[in-house]
């Protein structure tokens, strides 16, 4: 995820870019490992955290949701992705990049319905940075065609 926010990265900003960074490098501590936010935000300060609690799927935090169907949880994940911040957004679009590119050697059947999930998503966040939505699109489609 780290090497698409420097590569898309559009401002100018870079005491920003700090707190983006890391973020995007946490971007799974929440879903994936033990940590908690008042953690990481003790380690790494307000902002970062409220980044990685952002780029979190709720489906994922709370524990009543992983009974859901799939369907289910996807809508109470892009619900919450329609009130991040930009910088939420760009880490979250960074992060889509980086499992779209991944997919090519996945089984079809699976591939299809994760990257429908994926388009989805993009619709939500496409806006917050126009050159990573292309590359993103340019994948899907490849995928989506079976080329690639």
């Amino acid at each position: 995820v780290m090497n698409n926010v420097l590569l898309f990265y559009p401002k100018k900003d870079y005491d920003e870019l700090e707190n983006i960074a890391i973020g995007a490098v946490l971007h799974d501590f929440l879903e994936d490992t033990k940590y908690r936010y008042d953690e990481i935000e003790s380690m790494y300060g307000s902002n970062p955290a409220h980044l990685v609690w952002e780029v979190s799927n709720p489906s994922q935090l709370v524990p009543e949701y992983n009974e859901l169907p799939r369907s289910e949880r996807n809508e109470i994940d892009n619900k919450h992705l329609t009130s991040i911040s930009d910088n939420g957004k760009f880490i979250k679009m960074c992060d889509i990049l980086d499992n779209v590119k991944d997919m090519k050697d996945a089984p079809a059947k699976w591939r299809v319905k994760y990257l429908t999930e994926k388009q989805v998503q993009l619709s939500i966040l496409e806006k917050v940075n126009p050159r990573i939505a292309e590359v993103i699109t340019s994948y899907l489609d490849a995928y989506n065609c079976g080329a690639m």
